[in-house]
């Protein structure tokens, strides 16, 4: 298992890759959260890497973006070397 800010380090790049996926669409966070079905507020934090989303939030998420919970997660790789 990763170390805690390595951990943090994953969640804000996942978030990053969320919101840019999002933006693409030209969507808000109220639109994007309505399709998967999860609070705007929630989703807030899983932007902002504060919270760290279950795989059924993840996989409703990437559903509502029209892409895959893989692609979200492997546009969020963050170097593991330090």
């Amino acid at each position: 298992m990763g170390s805690q800010p390595q951990r943090r380090a994953e969640l804000v790049a996942l978030g990053i890759a969320i919101r840019t996926a999002r933006l693409k669409q030209r969507w808000g966070q109220d639109d994007l959260a309505g399709a998967a079905g999860i609070s705007t507020r929630y989703l807030s934090k899983v932007e902002q890497g504060i919270a760290n989303p279950t795989v059924e939030v993840l996989l409703a998420i990437a559903e509502a973006l029209g892409t895959t919970a893989a692609a979200l997660l492997l546009s969020a790789e963050v170097d593991k070397t330090e």
